[in-house]
C-alpha cells in the first residue's frame, strides 16, 4: 500500500439500512417496507428521507447497496426513487433528528443503521418500560455492510506505538465498549454482544456488499452519475 505500512486491520462493522417508525406507520395503516424495491412502490411515495452520497457515509451507502442489488441498472432504480418523492438531505443528523417522523419531520422512514433501534431504546427520554418494543425498526433487505479499518501509515516515526494502538484497537478490553459507545459490532468474534443488541438490533444475515477495490476504483464515476440523477 502507497499509504499504510502492511494491511490495515478490520475493526468493527456496521449495517446502514432503512429505518422505519413503527408508530408513523401504524397511524397511517400501512406495512414497513422489506426492500429496496419496495421504497418505489406508489404506497411509499414521499415517505423517505436519504443522505446526500458526496456529503455523508450512510448515504454513500445506501448508494452502494443499490449499485450491489441492480449491478449497471442502478441508474434507473434512483431515476424510479426520485420519482417516488424521496427527499435529500445533506447529513445522518439532518435526516434523522430534523425530517425522520420519529422527531417531529414528515419522512416515517430514514436511511439509518440497523442498531439504531437500541440507540433508540437506550437514550429514551424519558426511559423506556423494561419490556418495550424499540420504537424504530429495519428493513432488514436494504442493508449495507460498513466495515471500518485502522492501520500504520507508511514512513510514521513511532511504528511500535502505532503497533501498540492497533493491538488495543482489536483487544477484546476495546471491542467490548464498541457496541453500546459507537453502536457498531465488533470483529472480535469472542466478545459478548450487550443485550441492547440482542434484543433490538435485528441480525442482517444477507448484507448487500461490494469490494474495496470497486469502491475505491468507481466512487468517483458512481458519484458523478448519481449526482446528475439526485441533484439534477
Amino acid at each position: 500500500s502507497e499509504v499504510f505500512d502492511g494491511e490495515p486491520v478490520a475493526v468493527d462493522y456496521g449495517d446502514v439500512c432503512v429505518n422505519y417508525d413503527i408508530a408513523a406507520l401504524a397511524e397511517r395503516g400501512i406495512d414497513a417496507p422489506e426492500t429496496l424495491d419496495d421504497l418505489l412502490s406508489s404506497q411509499y411515495a414521499s415517505m423517505l428521507v436519504i443522505e446526500n452520497a458526496t456529503t455523508s457515509s450512510p448515504g454513500l451507502a445506501f448508494l452502494l447497496a443499490t449499485i450491489a442489488a441492480f449491478g449497471d441498472d442502478w441508474p434507473n432504480y434512483w431515476e424510479k426513487l426520485i420519482d417516488n418523492d424521496v427527499l435529500i438531505v445533506d447529513s445522518w443528523s439532518d435526516a434523522y433528528y430534523t425530517s425522520f417522523t420519529r422527531y417531529g419531520g414528515d419522512r416515517p422512514f430514514v436511511v439509518s443503521y440497523a442498531t439504531s433501534p437500541p440507540a433508540e431504546v437506550i437514550f429514551a427520554d424519558p426511559p423506556m418500560a423494561q419490556d418495550a418494543p424499540a420504537p424504530t425498526g429495519v428493513a432488514t433487505e436494504t442493508c449495507f455492510r460498513q466495515t471500518e479499518y485502522a492501520g500504520i501509515l507508511r514512513g510514521t516515526n513511532d511504528p511500535a506505538e502505532s503497533q501498540l494502538l492497533i493491538d488495543y484497537l482489536i483487544s477484546k478490553d476495546f471491542q467490548t465498549l464498541l457496541p453500546e459507545s459507537l453502536f457498531v459490532y465488533p470483529i472480535n468474534a469472542d466478545v459478548e454482544l450487550p443485550e441492547s443488541f440482542i434484543k433490538y438490533a435485528p441480525q442482517i444475515s444477507q448484507p448487500f456488499t461490494l469490494p474495496s477495490k470497486d469502491i475505491a476504483t468507481y466512487r468517483e464515476v458512481w458519484l458523478e452519475q448519481w449526482s446528475d440523477i439526485a441533484l439534477r
